[in-house]
């Protein structure tokens, strides 16, 4: 789990401790990416401009390798391994801002595929590769309401499927195309509009409300399966 900001440290977790590693080449807010601790790769972001950087991790240092073909930011991640990853949607930072463009990469490029049914930013995105994943919430429109809206990915085709309880963007997530978690975020949609406890649940075809989180929060992060998963910051 790599958390870097322009001047700190990436950090990870290490036998329930956290220590320093590899700063990134390039400090940005707002990017995405796939892997695990010691083979990642990070995506995109803004840092006062919109970026297509990508950079892959080692174990101990960040190396910049071949640029996304879309600059994007507010991916929130990504779905996949350091070989064989994807994403999807992202925010132009101007104009219209939602993207529904996706992007594969096979290690060493990347390749537009086919695009997601609605535009949009800061959504849950998990899945264990290019051929297989879900994407859900996000924002979608002009007036940054938080979207229910579900898809899934087959290596081919994105195919809405059952949308989420709760709408919401900003929200952390972990899991694959049958099982997943959709944990906190934020809602326009709740009265009053607020940052969630709510946790759903995925089981291939609808989503289950859950045990809530202790603690309200969005712009979390999500991290290992639908039934082990860690949850940090927001």
């Amino acid at each position: 789990i790599q958390n870097v900001t322009t001047d700190a440290a990436a950090s990870q977790v290490i036998g329930g401790s956290w220590s320093s590693g590899g700063n990134l080449n390039n400090g940005r807010a707002g990017s995405g990416g796939f892997g695990t601790r010691d083979t990642a790769v990070v995506i995109g972001g803004w840092d006062g401009s919109l970026r297509a950087y990508v950079e892959s991790y080692d174990g101990s240092a960040w190396t910049e390798i071949t640029d996304i073909n879309t600059a994007r930011a507010s991916l929130s991640g990504g779905f996949g391994t350091s070989t064989n990853g994807l994403i999807a949607g992202g925010d132009t930072i101007t104009g219209t801002r939602w993207l529904d463009v996706v992007e594969s990469w096979d290690g060493s490029s990347w390749t537009e595929l086919t695009e997601i049914n609605t535009a949009r930013q800061s959504a849950v995105v998990t899945g264990p590769s290019s051929t297989s994943g879900l994407i859900s919430a996000g924002y979608h429109e002009s007036t940054f309401a938080g979207a229910a809206v579900t898809e899934t990915w087959n290596g081919s085709a994105w195919t809405e499927v059952g949308d989420l309880n709760t709408a919401r963007a900003t929200a952390g997530g972990s899991g694959t195309t049958t099982a997943a978690l959709a944990v906190g975020g934020y809602s326009d949609t709740a009265s009053p509009p607020k940052v969630q406890t709510a946790v759903e649940s995925w089981n291939g075809s609808s989503w289950s409300e859950t045990f809530e989180l202790n603690t309200a929060r969005s712009q979390n992060r999500g991290s290992g399966t639908s039934t082990d998963m860690l949850v940090s910051g927001g």
